[in-house]
């Protein structure tokens, strides 16, 4: 028992000594940092020994445009602190420092270091940082990851997905295993790149401002998240033209094609003919072609289809100089007039002095009523054909267009279309003329076998058209532009539209209907519209 009491002694001696020794060497401890700051209150007391303990870093940060990724494998590492006494720092990718570099004043000052590190491979790294006081102490590990990447994207699979006028749709495939794609980056010059963020991984965008009709080369490169550029990719697209001619054939489904047009002119050749069709036209009966309607005299759609009588137009083709051959769909009146006559005399030497001519084209006077009256403006200024004589849609009419009158054109083809483009009469020019013979009689079906392409049967007349996509038979008797004979008298004959659809001839002093025939000049644009009766074309 005494024994056991003699050791509970000792170990309590011993700790009281152990206790007094801490005391004393904390009393010296704080007597030094007294003495060091020269009699300094308790506050800086404190400080000085904190300042023993071991440092802390405020930040690691690594350089980069992106913080998770570098394309960098030498990239900068600043340090910052906010303790004093900091004398020499370290950055390593080991977990353990075993060589510290010492800071500069300035450095010290700033409380903050930067300096280079090396990554190797394309991984995920983490930098440990590390500092040490003046007092030997060294913090703890401050740390930084970021993923080196020096492998660029690449695209792929580049196209467009929507052509119009004025813009395109570009797609394509972005690939970049390590940081993934960030900006996608493009120009239709070679420079001034725009570039935009990859948003939830969309890779489709519309490029706008674009001229119509025009060829553009795309060139568009990838940015990925760590800074590398892909390589730039060009792309070269075509925007779709509104010229009227470059609509129609985008558009139609009734219009021939250029091969179609070649086969039938080898077919007037073989057959004796020496001057070829240069019309692209509009084939299938009138009954179920739609895709052929144009206004013209007013720029609303909706206007044009409420007075069809007076803006709705038909296309008979499209010539070799991608000019627009059209016709008027119904008949022109002036009030309750409706027949004209082609000449007031028996005798007529070209169509510009015909008095038909005359009254389409709105000079001043001419005498083609039924009954020979004075018809002055009956097709100009104040009728609902007048938009003709304004400048908006006047200047739109070819008025070099040759129309082809023909002199005794009495046989089937090809002496048709010899004799229609071969006589006296083939220096007539105008802006405004009627339909040729061969524009109605063209078939419904776009054959090249002539005999079934003019419909011919016992002769031109009474030959009928079953009905081309472009020319309805009139519910009235209308002329041509087409002559057929000059008799022995000295009278001039011309072909006419029966109201059954059958053609025959009369005298040019008789009085038939009339629509207006004329060429759009290649310049013409399309704004809107497919063609069919409840959207024709609208003319820009």
């Amino acid at each position: 028992m005494k024994e056991k009491l003699k050791n509970k002694k000792v170990i309590v001696v011993s700790s009281i000594i152990l206790v007094m020794t801490i005391i004393v060497l904390l009393v010296i401890t704080l007597k030094d940092s007294y003495a060091y700051y020269g009699g300094s209150n308790e506050l800086e007391i404190m400080k000085a020994t904190i300042g023993k303990l071991k440092p802390t870093i405020d930040k690691v940060f690594i350089e980069s445009e992106n913080q998770q990724y570098t394309n960098n494998p030498n990239p900068n590492v600043t340090i910052t602190w906010s303790d004093d006494n900091i004398t020499e720092y370290c950055v390593t990718l080991d977990s353990n420092c075993t060589e510290f570099t010492q800071l500069s004043d300035t450095d010290t000052s700033n409380k903050s270091v930067t300096a280079p590190i090396t990554l190797s491979g394309e991984r995920n790294h983490t930098v440990n940082a590390y500092i040490k006081n003046k007092y030997g102490y060294t913090s703890l590990a401050g740390q930084s990851s970021i993923t080196l990447d020096t492998i660029a994207p690449t695209i792929s699979n580049l196209k467009t997905t929507e052509i119009k006028e004025t813009s395109v749709t570009i797609s394509f495939e972005g690939n970049d295993t390590i940081s993934g794609v960030s900006q996608y980056c493009y120009s239709t010059t070679g420079s001034n790149y725009i570039c935009n963020d990859m948003v939830n991984g969309d890779k489709t965008f519309t490029i706008s401002g674009l001229d119509g009709g025009k060829n553009y080369t795309l060139y568009i490169y990838l940015k990925d998240n760590a800074g590398n550029n892909s390589v730039t990719s060009q792309y070269t697209f075509t925007t779709i033209s509104k010229s009227a001619k470059d609509v129609i054939v985008a558009t139609s489904k009734s219009l021939e094609s250029e091969k179609d047009l070649a086969a039938r002119n080898e077919a007037i050749k073989s057959a004796g003919g020496q001057i070829q069709d240069d019309l692209r036209r509009f084939v299938g009966p009138y009954t179920t072609v739609n895709d052929n309607f144009i206004c013209f005299g007013t720029t609303d759609q909706q206007t044009c289809k409420n007075n069809m009588d007076t803006y709705m137009y038909r296309i008979i083709g499209i010539d070799t100089q991608n000019r627009l051959k059209v016709i008027k769909a119904t008949k022109v009146r002036k009030n309750s007039q409706i027949f004209f006559r082609w000449h007031y005399q028996y005798t007529v030497e070209n169509w510009q002095n015909s008095d038909l001519y005359k009254g389409l084209n709105g000079l001043d006077w001419w005498r083609s009523d039924r009954d020979g009256r004075s018809c002055n403006q009956c097709f100009g200024n104040g009728s609902e054909y007048g938009y003709m004589q304004e400048a908006q849609w006047s200047d739109l009419i070819d008025k070099s267009a040759k129309y082809y009158i023909g002199d005794s054109i009495s046989n089937i083809s090809p002496t048709l279309f010899v004799n229609e483009r071969t006589s006296s009469f083939n220096d007539s020019y105008a802006g405004v003329g009627l339909m040729n013979l061969s524009d109605y009689l063209y078939a419904s079906n776009g054959t090249t076998d002539i005999s079934n392409w003019l419909f011919i049967a016992n002769g031109l007349n009474g030959a009928k058209n079953n009905g081309s996509g472009a020319i309805q038979p009139s519910a009235e008797e209308e002329w041509t532009i087409t002559r057929y004979k000059r008799d022995s008298y000295g009278a001039d004959y011309a072909w006419y539209v029966d109201n059954n659809g059958t053609v025959n001839n009369y005298e040019v002093r008789g009085a038939n209907a009339v629509r207006p025939v004329f060429y759009l000049k290649p310049a013409t644009q399309i704004s809107e519209g497919n063609g069919q009766i409840g959207t024709p074309y609208m003319i820009a």
